[in-house]
């Protein structure tokens, strides 16, 4: 056999001709038989990464009347506590001197004073909702997004200042009565001063909030 004007042995050509082979076969190996694992690899992971997304995915479904369950529990419990801790309008006004005087009357509070201040915003964040605008007539750039308006609140406090007379126990068992009338109000003020004539009753002012719905 001769190869390029060279004459090869037959021991030579048999160590060419598997030097041939095994290079055929490194091309195979490294051309067509790895690249094939690393995609049957590559598609194993995907399809273990799809297959954990599909249970849960399926544990999502499965847990639907579930969650429905307890969204409309919540629902319900909200609006019970929404009815009978929101103070309403009665008539045009809200019930607040009556409900003072009526807990007053229950304890040794003498109620001299009631005046209400009205509605105020909760206090916190400000919440503002944009007046529509007309869109600009150059395009916004490329993945802006639009400013998304906060919702307005729903709840509001409605204040009430309240003067009057009685002990230290009297002021408590009032607050106390108050407190277990409606969980949420709130005493955002409370000043107790000492009269000379009469030391075991004093003058006492307190600021007092309820929650109502917001405009």
């Amino acid at each position: 056999m001769t190869f390029s004007g060279v004459t090869l042995t037959r021991t030579q050509r048999r160590v060419a001709i598997g030097l041939g082979a095994v290079l055929a076969l490194y091309v195979v190996l490294a051309l067509v038989v790895k690249p094939l694992r690393s995609a049957r690899a590559r598609q194993a992971d995907r399809s273990l990464q799809l297959k954990a997304r599909i249970a849960e995915a399926q544990q999502a479904i499965a847990n639907i009347a579930k969650l429905e369950k307890e969204t409309a529990a919540l629902r319900d419990a909200l609006a019970t506590d929404t009815n009978r801790l929101v103070l309403r309008p009665v008539l045009g006004s809200y019930p607040i001197q009556r409900d003072i005087h009526r807990l007053a009357s229950e304890s040794g509070f003498k109620v001299v004073s009631v005046r209400e201040v009205g509605k105020e915003p909760i206090l916190g964040k400000a919440v503002v909702r944009p007046e529509p605008q007309e869109k600009p007539a150059k395009a916004k750039a490329k993945g802006a997004k639009e400013p998304v308006a906060d919702a307005p609140p729903t709840l509001a406090r409605y204040l009430a200042d309240v003067g009057g007379e009685g002990s230290y126990a009297d002021v408590i068992d009032l607050i106390d009565r108050l407190e277990q009338d409606n969980p949420c109000l709130g005493v955002l003020s409370l000043s107790v001063r000492s009269v000379v004539q009469t030391p075991e009753r004093h003058r006492v002012t307190m600021q007092l909030e309820w929650p109502v719905a917001a405009d």
